[in-house]
């Protein structure tokens, strides 16, 4: 629930004309925002779930405090994909924030962290999340990919990755191989895990049986 209320703040927040986007404004999103999610089953009781608000709202006074408010996103929220023709499959991602770089020609892919610590490899050009974002970004705009930005907002800390034309190429073929993979199996076993929130399969997965979704 911190992560979405959070993630949902600072979407709001780029939305705003600039005069209006501030800390204050920030907070004020959130306790809509958090006030509107069911918390029924969320807490073991208020005091918890204040420790929790109190934990976002420093989220937030951090990212005010030292990332600048005064862009103008070219996509907030937005989905991207790219298309693997060779393997005839499309991928999707949501992207945080898109902006139109400043300093060369291409965009930024944005992503904000709040649950997960930050990974002692900081390799962005590694992680598969980031390399899927920086080819669907490049199809999806059509504009060079500048860079790959994760923000882990509790430990005030950003990890950036430029991708090359070569990188997005490499990406791309490690998704096909992947994708092909994937579709000359026959067998597939649950693996049960935090992923499970969000799979549109979980209703009919027998993973159901065997562990926690």
């Amino acid at each position: 629930m911190l992560g979405q209320a959070v993630h949902l703040t600072l979407a709001t927040l780029y939305k705003l004309p600039q005069p209006m986007r501030s800390a204050e404004m920030a907070h004020t999103v959130l306790r809509r925002a958090w006030a509107r999610q069911d918390r029924s089953d969320v807490f073991l009781n208020a005091e918890e779930e204040a420790s929790w608000g109190r934990r976002a709202l420093r989220m937030l006074d951090d990212f005010c405090g030292g990332w600048d408010l005064r862009i103008r996103p070219l996509a907030v929220e937005e989905w991207v994909r790219a298309r693997l023709p060779e393997a005839g499959v499309e991928l999707f991602g949501k992207a945080d924030r898109i902006d139109q770089a400043r300093s060369r020609p291409g965009v930024e892919v944005i992503d904000y962290k709040t649950g997960q610590p930050r990974p002692e490899d900081d390799d962005l050009a590694r992680q598969l999340p980031a390399r899927l974002y920086a080819l669907a970004a490049f199809r999806s705009f059509g504009q060079p990919v500048h860079r790959v930005r994760y923000i882990w907002l509790a430990e005030r800390w950003e990890v950036t990755w430029q991708p090359e034309v070569e990188d997005l190429a490499e990406a791309q073929s490690q998704f096909g191989a992947m994708a092909a993979f994937i579709g000359d199996d026959r067998e597939w076993v649950p693996a049960p895990g935090p992923g499970c929130r969000v799979c549109p399969y979980v209703s009919i997965c027998p993973g159901q049986e065997v562990g926690e979704p």
